[in-house]
């Protein structure tokens, strides 16, 4: 209903009618499914109010996800509409600008988790951008929290929803994220269970402003981007789902790389003697 009004206040007159899209014409008509999407978000969520329960989560000693999954009753939206109305307010409201949104699918029974819609902004604070057939990093918190939602299932809980945190440190990149993610079962999918995520890259700055941080109870976890990137063995990683094949082949790469270069170098330097 709200799309719907966002649609009429915005006098888009050509409006997609389904939701997964089934077909749309135009990038213009996508561009304006979005507009009224946004319009929808804010009519749900004031951002004023928001602003105060999102503050006062903040301002928590302790992590309380009962606390979110209350704002999300009172404003009877999903977790999904929920936490993208989020990366629109922070940064404006909260100054917290280095953030990303990303939803994970899983279809239950199965290994794969599907990575189906990401936000940045400003830059990639997350690894992106890997091959389709490659696995991500089960200890991450979207990943790892559909795992458990899977198993909550198994005890015949189809309607449970997991709100958990975590502080991921990537190996690579240095950056350490706090992610905020909620899982739950889709009622139009048989069998598929979705966790969106918002993750704030941890810094000076938002340690001042995110009390939670400090709560011995978010567990810090060392985290990569794929099984197939990352350096960990099975001896050193429990949850790994598939050999780290792209890793070992870049690796000799580079040692390859390194030994020609170091060839020439000799090559030159004994010509120059001569």
């Amino acid at each position: 209903m709200a799309l719907q009004i966002g649609y009429s206040e915005l006098k888009i007159r050509k409006r997609l009618r389904t939701s997964p899209w089934k077909k749309f014409d135009s990038f213009d008509q996508v561009m304006d499914n979005f507009r009224a999407s946004y319009f929808a978000g804010a009519l749900m969520i004031n951002r004023f109010q928001a602003k105060e329960e999102v503050q006062e989560l903040f301002q928590s000693e302790s992590w309380d996800g009962e606390a979110i999954l209350k704002l999300l009753k009172r404003h009877e939206v999903t977790p999904e509409t929920f936490l993208h109305r989020l990366s629109q307010i922070l940064p404006g409201l909260f100054n917290i600008t280095e953030l990303h949104y990303f939803r994970f699918e899983h279809m239950i029974g199965k290994n794969d988790i599907q990575l189906t819609k990401e936000l940045h902004m400003p830059r990639t604070l997350v690894p992106s951008g890997v091959r389709l057939n490659e696995h991500y990093c089960r200890r991450w918190l979207p990943v790892s929290l559909l795992k458990e939602l899977e198993e909550e299932q198994t005890k015949l809980k189809p309607e449970k929803i997991i709100i958990r945190a975590q502080r991921a440190q990537f190996m690579e990149s240095g950056d350490e994220v706090l992610f905020i993610s909620i899982g739950r079962a889709l009622r139009l999918k048989e069998k598929m269970n979705r966790c969106v995520s918002l993750g704030l890259r941890v810094d000076k700055a938002l340690k001042e402003k995110v009390k939670i941080l400090n709560d011995p109870e978010i567990p810090v976890m060392e985290v990569n981007q794929t099984c197939e990137r990352c350096p960990l063995d099975e001896s050193q990683c429990s949850v790994r789902t598939a050999p780290h094949n792209v890793y070992t082949r870049e690796r000799k790469e580079k040692l390859l790389n390194q030994r020609l270069e170091s060839l020439v170098t000799d090559y030159r330097v004994k010509n120059l003697k001569i």
